[in-house]
C-alpha cells in the first residue's frame, strides 16, 4: 500500500515537474520576446532621436538658407499677414526703409513704414491693390512707379502680390514681391533712343549724299556748260566771262573736294596741325581778301577789329586758322542779306610771356538759328535744316570740320543766336607767341603829339575802329558821321593834319567834302585819305581831281592805316613791321625741272610760270628726272617732283638724286606735287629727302610761294 502510495506520489511529482519546465518554457519564450521588443523599442526610439535631429538640422539649414535668401535678394519680398502687418521682408526692403533688422519691422503696418518713403496717394493706391489680393485670393500684378529715398528718385517696380495658406479655406496673408524695373527701362530707352539715332544719322546721311552730288554736279555742270560756250564765243569778252565763269564753278568744287578730304582725315583721325610763326593780321587780310568778292555781290558791310593787345605774331597752323575764320565769314555772308553787317572781333583773353589765348567773333545781322536748328549745327552730314542745302548751299561739312580743327587748337566753339536777328559764332585758341619782336608803328621824325586827324564815316563800327586804333596811339583824333557835320567842325576848329573820308558819307560824299577841304586849305601837307569797299577803279579818277592823296580798300586794318599815315606825312615805302618782299615774279636766269607724267598738268605749271623769266624743262617719270639731273648736276635750281609717276615714283627718285656723288654738298630744293596731303604723306616726302611740299590742283600763289621761299634763298 505504501509502495504503492509512494508510486503515485512520484507520479504526481513528475507530473508537477513537467508542468514546472513547460512553465519554464513558456516563461523563457515570454522573456526572449520580451528582450526582443527592448531591443526593438532601443532601435525605434533611437530612430525617433535620428529622425528628429535629421529634421531639426533640415529645419535649421532651411531657415539659414530663407535667411540668404531674404537677406540677399536684389527684390524687395515683403510677407503681410491678413492685417497688412509686416511679418517678414528682405534686406533690400529693410535698407530701403532705413531699418538695421526685421525685429524693428515685425507687426508693425506697412502703411506705418511705407510713410517713410512714399508718399499718401502711392500707398493708398497699394492699399487698394493689397485688399483686391486678399478679398479675391488672387494674384495681383501691377506695374508701378515710386518716388523712393532719401533723394525721392523716382523708381519703376514690376509687383506681383501673392496670397498665402496654411490651410484650403482663407489665406492668411500676401506674399509680395517687387522688382526694380528702372535699370532695364532704361536701357530698353537708351536702346530705342539709338536706333532711332542710327535711323535719323543714316537719313541724314543719305540726304548728305544728295546734296553732295547736286553741289559736285552744279560747278560741272557750270564747267562743261562755260567750257562750250567759250569754245563758241567770237569776242574777248565773252571768251573771259566763259573763263570766269568755270573759274568760279571750279574754286567751288575745290571747296567741296576739300571739305570732303578733311571729313575724312576728321573720320580716319589724321587731321593734323602744322604750326609756323605767321603774322596774325597779315593772315586776316589774306582771309579779307578771299571773301571781298562775296560781300561786293551782296553789297554787304564787312568790319574787321582787332584788340590791340592781340600779338603781332602767333605760332600755329596759319591755313587751318584762315580756313576757320573764312568758312565762319562765308556762311556769314551766305546767311545774311544784302547790305547787311558782318563783323570778326578779335580780343586778347589772357596768357604769359609765352602763350595766348584769342577769342574770335564772327556776328552777322542776318537770318538767325532757332535752338533746335543749333543743336544740328556741328554734327557731320547735316545742316540747320533740310531746305538750308537747296536755299543757301554748301555741303553742311564746313561747322563740323571747323570744330574738329579749333579743339586741335585747344579751343572750343560755340553760337549764339536768335531767329531773324542774326547769330555770333563765337570760338577760343591757344598759340605760343612769336619770337619776331614788334615794330613800332610810328615812325620817328613826326611830331605825333601835335598831329591832328579826322574820320569821316557813316557806320559807327568804322569810327569806333578809328577812335580805339588812334586812342590806343595817344594821337588826337576826331570822329564824325557825315560829310556836313564834318565840315561844321572844320570851320569851328580848324584844319586837320590826316583825314581819312569814306567815299560815300551822307549828306555830303566824300568827293565833295575832299574838294572843299583841298581847295579851302592853307597848307599843301593837309592830307586827303579816301576809305571805300569797292575796288579804286571806281573812284579812281573823281577821287583824284578831288585832290585825294591816298585810298584805303575795307575792311580797314591798323596796319595799313598806319602805313598809309606814315607814307603821307613823308616816309615811303616803308611797311610797320612787315618786311619788303622781292619781286615776286622774276626768276630769271633760274632753271626748274618739273617731273610730271600728266600732261595736261605740265601744261598747266608752264602757264603759271610763263611770266616769271624761269626756264622749266619737263620729265614725265621718276627715272628721266633722275636721268637729266646725273647728267648735269649743277643745272637746275629746284625741282618740282610729282609724288606718283610710272616706272618710278616720286620718293624713290628723290631718295637716288640726293645719294648721287655729285651732290652730296648740294642743296637743291625738291619740292613734291601731290594731290595726297595727309600727314603721312607729307613724312613721306620729308623722309626721302624732300625739303616742301605743294598740294594739287596747283594754285599760282602757293607756287609762287614756295619759288620765292627757295630761289631767294639760294641767292643769300
Amino acid at each position: 500500500m505504501d509502495e504503492q502510495n509512494n508510486t503515485l506520489e512520484s507520479a504526481d511529482l513528475i507530473e508537477e515537474n513537467k508542468q514546472l519546465r513547460l512553465e519554464l518554457k513558456k516563461l523563457n519564450r515570454q522573456l526572449n520576446l520580451a528582450n526582443d521588443n527592448m531591443i526593438k523599442y532601443k532601435s525605434v526610439t533611437s530612430a525617433k532621436a535620428n529622425l528628429s535631429a535629421v529634421i531639426a538640422s533640415e529645419k535649421s539649414k532651411q531657415e539659414k538658407q530663407l535667411q540668404v535668401i531674404m537677406e540677399n535678394s536684389p527684390d524687395i519680398i515683403i510677407l503681410l499677414d491678413r492685417g497688412m502687418n509686416i511679418l517678414l521682408s528682405t534686406r533690400s526692403f529693410l535698407n530701403l526703409a532705413g531699418v538695421p533688422s526685421i525685429g524693428f519691422l515685425h507687426h508693425k503696418s506697412f502703411k506705418q513704414i511705407f510713410s517713410s518713403f512714399s508718399n499718401d496717394a502711392e500707398i493708398i493706391h497699394m492699399e487698394d491693390i493689397f485688399r483686391k489680393a486678399l478679398e479675391t485670393n488672387e494674384i495681383q500684378s501691377t506695374d508701378e512707379q515710386f518716388f523712393v529715398g532719401a533723394q525721392q528718385m523716382m523708381r519703376q517696380y514690376s509687383i506681383n502680390i501673392i496670397p498665402f495658406f496654411y490651410n484650403d479655406e482663407k489665406n492668411d496673408g500676401l506674399l509680395i514681391i517687387f522688382h526694380d524695373m528702372t535699370e532695364r527701362i532704361e536701357m530698353e530707352n537708351k536702346i530705342k533712343e539709338a536706333l532711332n539715332d542710327a535711323t535719323v544719322a543714316s537719313k541724314a546721311k543719305g540726304d548728305f549724299l544728295s546734296n553732295m552730288s547736286h553741289e559736285m554736279r552744279t560747278p560741272m555742270n557750270a564747267i562743261i556748260g562755260m567750257t562750250n560756250i567759250g569754245k563758241k564765243a567770237h569776242g574777248i569778252k565773252e571768251k573771259d566771262l566763259a573763263l570766269n565763269k568755270i573759274g568760279d564753278a571750279a574754286s567751288h568744287l575745290l571747296g567741296v573736294i576739300n571739305d570732303v578730304l578733311d571729313m575724312a582725315k576728321i573720320e580716319a583721325n589724321k587731321l593734323e596741325l602744322t604750326p609756323v610763326e605767321f603774322n596774325f593780321e597779315k593772315m586776316l587780310q589774306k582771309v579779307s581778301s578771299v571773301i571781298s568778292f562775296r560781300v561786293d555781290e551782296k553789297q554787304q558791310h564787312l568790319f574787321i577789329n582787332i584788340d590791340n593787345s592781340v600779338p603781332r605774331y602767333i605760332v600755329g597752323d596759319d591755313q587751318r586758322l584762315a580756313q576757320v575764320i573764312t568758312n565762319l565769314l562765308s556762311n556769314a555772308i551766305k546767311f545774311t542779306h544784302d547790305e547787311g553787317k558782318i563783323s570778326l572781333n578779335v580780343f586778347f583773353t589772357g596768357g604769359n610771356e609765352n602763350n595766348c589765348e584769342l577769342r574770335i567773333e564772327v556776328a552777322d545781322n542776318g537770318i538767325g538759328i532757332t535752338p533746335e536748328q543749333q543743336k544740328k549745327l556741328f554734327i557731320a552730314f547735316e545742316q540747320a535744316e533740310s531746305g538750308t542745302s537747296r536755299k543757301y548751299g554748301g555741303t553742311g561739312l564746313g561747322l563740323v570740320i571747323t570744330k574738329r580743327i579749333i579743339e586741335l587748337m585747344e579751343g572750343k566753339i560755340w553760337v549764339e543766336s536768335e531767329l531773324g536777328k542774326g547769330s555770333r559764332f563765337i570760338f577760343t585758341i591757344k598759340a605760343e607767341r612769336g619770337n619776331q619782336s614788334a615794330h613800332t608803328m610810328l615812325l620817328p621824325g613826326v611830331n605825333w603829339n601835335n598831329l591832328r586827324i579826322m574820320v569821316v564815316d557813316g557806320m559807327i563800327e568804322i569810327r569806333n575802329q578809328f577812335q580805339n586804333l588812334f586812342d590806343y596811339l595817344d594821337i588826337k583824333c576826331d570822329v564824325v558821321g557825315d560829310g556836313f557835320e564834318a565840315w561844321q567842325i572844320l570851320e569851328e576848329r580848324g584844319e586837320y593834319d590826316v583825314y581819312f573820308i569814306d567815299w560815300q558819307t551822307h549828306k555830303m560824299d566824300g568827293i565833295e567834302l575832299a574838294k572843299k577841304i583841298k581847295s579851302c586849305s592853307k597848307s599843301r601837307s593837309r592830307v586827303v585819305i579816301m576809305t571805300t569797299a569797292l575796288d579804286w577803279d571806281h573812284t579812281k579818277n573823281d577821287a583824284l581831281k578831288a585832290g585825294v592823296d591816298k585810298h584805303l580798300l575795307k575792311p580797314l586794318f591798323s596796319s595799313a592805316i598806319i602805313d598809309c599815315v606814315n607814307e603821307c606825312l613823308g616816309v615811303e615805302n616803308i611797311k610797320s613791321g612787315e618786311k619788303r618782299e622781292i619781286d615776286p615774279g622774276k626768276f630769271e636766269g633760274k632753271r626748274l625741272l618739273l617731273a610730271e607724267d600728266i600732261e595736261i598738268n605740265r601744261e598747266i605749271l608752264l602757264a603759271l610760270l610763263e611770266d616769271t623769266g624761269i626756264i622749266i624743262d619737263c620729265a614725265t617719270n621718276g627715272q628721266e628726272a633722275l636721268d637729266m639731273i646725273s647728267a648735269a648736276p649743277c643745272k637746275y635750281d629746284i625741282v618740282f617732283m610729282d609724288m606718283q609717276m610710272p616706272q618710278m615714283d616720286g620718293l624713290e627718285a628723290t631718295r637716288l638724286i640726293r645719294a648721287l656723288p655729285a651732290l652730296q654738298n648740294s642743296k637743291l630744293p625738291i619740292i613734291a606735287m601731290t594731290a595726297n596731303v595727309f600727314m603721312d604723306d607729307i613724312e613721306a616726302c620729308r623722309s626721302a629727302g624732300m625739303d616742301d611740299h605743294i598740294g594739287k590742283p596747283l594754285e599760282t600763289d602757293k607756287v609762287m610761294e614756295k619759288l620765292r621761299k627757295y630761289l631767294e634763298r639760294s641767292n643769300e
